[in-house]
């Protein structure tokens, strides 16, 4: 058998093949037909998995949150003491929709609508919040500093 850098030439090919493949599918996959095809697969075939409907779910989320297309990381009151979250979007009547992770994963978590006077706005990215949410909190004291965490004012 011939090799080449100690890999079998059959195999070197079979990858290579492979790689064309997964490409011009990606290709195909940007065109309207390629994308009606794609949806009558994932509705037809993988719809009936939970699991792909699971995980197709668990990657957009984390690919908004990692985009951080419209969401910004805030300190919300819950209780007696203040929870990093995400802030979504305002709504009407001086409310705030705001996604609260559970450490340590930053796409799993829950969300929360809270009076807007019970969220502070913090001067961290996006990517600087899932760390501390990845870390379990250390880090807090540097990516705090200067955030005023007294009491939030009613009204």
């Amino acid at each position: 058998m011939t090799k080449v850098a100690g890999i079998g030439v059959v195999t070197l090919v079979a990858a290579l093949v492979l790689l064309l493949i997964a490409f011009l599918a990606g290709l195909l996959a940007r065109t309207s037909a390629g994308r009606r095809v794609t949806h009558w697969f994932e509705e037809s075939i993988l719809g009936g998995l939970p699991q792909y409907r699971m995980v197709k779910s668990m990657a957009e989320g984390l690919a908004q949150i990692e985009g951080g297309h419209g969401m910004h990381p805030v300190l919300v009151l819950i209780d007696e003491g203040w929870q990093l979250a995400y802030r979504l979007e305002e709504l009407p009547g001086e409310w705030v929709a705001v996604f609260v992770p559970q450490s340590p994963t930053p796409m799993s978590g829950s969300v929360m609508y809270v009076a807007a006077h019970r969220v502070r706005p913090l001067q961290i990215s996006m990517a600087e919040a899932m760390k501390l949410v990845k870390s379990v909190g250390v880090g807090s004291a540097q990516a705090l500093r200067g955030v005023d965490l007294l009491p939030a004012r009613e009204g």
